[in-house]
């Protein structure tokens, strides 16, 4: 996504990568892409949503990525963040 935010000329609004601290009473789970092998397109896809304020309110930009390639297999942008918003993101990514 850094790379994406430099092309758009996108910052972020808080520094550094560790926007909050980790809770020690919250159970952290592993990362289970670790021993995955990932040789071909869409065999493994992140998705993120991002907040971006602007002057009325915020916008919200979800992103679905293939590891693979590095390429963004869907996007869209929204002023309100809805389960059917983020479900259509993820079908017409598919």
């Amino acid at each position: 996504m850094a790379r994406i935010y430099k092309l758009l000329g996108l910052n972020a609004l808080a520094s550094g990568p560790h926007t909050s601290p980790a809770n020690n009473k919250h159970h952290k789970y592993s990362f289970h892409l670790r021993n995955l092998k990932i040789d071909h397109p869409k065999s493994s896809l992140g998705y993120d949503i991002t907040c971006i304020p602007v002057k009325t309110g915020f916008l919200y930009l979800s992103a679905i990525i293939d590891f693979y390639s590095r390429s963004i297999v869907g996007c869209s942008l929204s002023n309100t963040m809805t389960s059917d918003w983020t479900t259509e993101v993820i079908k017409v990514a598919i």
